[in-house]
C-alpha cells in the first residue's frame, strides 16, 4: 500500500454538530501543545503540530461560512441534523482522532460526561477514512514521533 498525498484532503461526511465538539477540542489541544511548545523553548515538533491543530480549526470555519462568530450565536447553530463533508488531510485527520483519544482518557479520569462523545466521533471518522482509503495514510501524534499511530490502526 503506497503512502498518502501530503495535502490531498480526504471528505467525511459528518454532523456539523459533531465539527463543533471537534472544535472545541482542537481548542484545548492547542493549549496544550502551546504550553509543550513554551517548555521545549520551541521545539520545531511542538511549532508543527500546534499549526497544524490550528489549521484543522480554521479549515473548519473556512468549509462552513454561517458558523456564528458569537457565543450566543453557538447557542442555537447548527440545525439538528445538519451535515457537512468536512474536509482535512490524512495527517490533519489522524490528529483529530489522536485529539479525541486523548481528550476522552483526560475526561475519564476527571469524569467528564464527553468521554463516549470524543469516543464516538473518533470512531466514526475511523470508519469513514477507512471506507475511502486507497493507501496507507502518515498518521499524527502528540508524543514526538511525527509518524505516529492514530492513523495507522485506521488503514
Amino acid at each position: 500500500m503506497g503512502e498518502a498525498v501530503p495535502y490531498h484532503e480526504h471528505p467525511i461526511v459528518m454532523e456539523v454538530a459533531d465539527w463543533t465538539f471537534i472544535d472545541a477540542t482542537m481548542d484545548n489541544e492547542i493549549q496544550g501543545l502551546r504550553e509543550q511548545q513554551w517548555e521545549s523553548k520551541g521545539a520545531p515538533h511542538w511549532v508543527k503540530m500546534t499549526e497544524m491543530a490550528e489549521s484543522i480549526r480554521q479549515a473548519g470555519w473556512d468549509q462552513l461560512p454561517d458558523w456564528p462568530e458569537t457565543y450566543d450565536g453557538l447557542q442555537s447553530w447548527p440545525p439538528p441534523g445538519m451535515t457537512q463533508a468536512m474536509k482535512l488531510t490524512a495527517r490533519q485527520w489522524g490528529l483529530v482522532v489522536s485529539s479525541l483519544e486523548r481528550w476522552a482518557t483526560v475526561g475519564a479520569e476527571e469524569e467528564s460526561s464527553n468521554e463516549a462523545t470524543n469516543l464516538r466521533i473518533a470512531a466514526l471518522i475511523r470508519d469513514r477514512f477507512t471506507g475511502q482509503a486507497t493507501v496507507r495514510c502518515p498518521p499524527s501524534d502528540l508524543n514526538g514521533d511525527s509518524g505516529g499511530a492514530a492513523l495507522d490502526q485506521m488503514t
